[in-house]
């Protein structure tokens, strides 16, 4: 069985990163979203981060390894046992957000049990917004937290397409 890549904290920076086998470096931040989602309910926008991943250069070519997913999932969940809330939106600069999304959908039913996740998307004329809600199953506050993430959606979306 496969176990996840050592990694190191930045405290400082709310990041950690891990080097792969073939030395590629990887770093995952999450960042504060300061209200910008799930606004209507303050309480739970206080825990809500917005995680980004990526490898360090972002431009670094490398082969396929199970264990990136690994790690990346693992230090997901561990922000989820912490009580934060997760918000994953698929980068779309480069057209490629429908992959994203499913190479995140992919690793999240391989190697993610224990955390509810929620998908949705914002259509637009000029892309297709992916993003994911996920948090601990044992808050107590899991219906709120998800209608307010859909009413979020649905807001972003006819603010997009009025």
């Amino acid at each position: 069985m496969l176990s996840p890549y050592s990694i190191v904290r930045n405290q400082e920076l709310n990041a950690y990163t891990f080097f792969t086998k073939q030395g590629v470096e990887y770093r995952v931040a999450f960042h504060k979203t300061q209200g910008l989602y799930l606004a209507n309910c303050p309480v739970i926008s206080e825990l809500v981060n917005e995680v980004s991943f990526e490898p360090v250069p972002s431009a670094t070519r490398f082969s396929h390894d199970n264990r990136v997913s690994i790690t990346i999932v693992d230090i997901i969940k561990t922000a989820l046992q912490s009580g934060k809330i997760v918000i994953f939106v698929c980068d779309s600069t480069d057209n490629k957000e429908t992959q994203r999304r499913r190479l995140f959908n992919n690793w999240f039913k391989k190697h993610g049990n224990g955390f509810e996740k929620y998908d949705d998307e914002i259509r637009t004329d000029e892309c297709n917004y992916y993003c994911s809600l996920l948090f601990d199953p044992i808050c107590h506050n899991k219906t709120d937290i998800k209608n307010a993430f859909l009413r979020d959606i649905d807001e972003y979306g006819s603010f997009k397409n009025p």
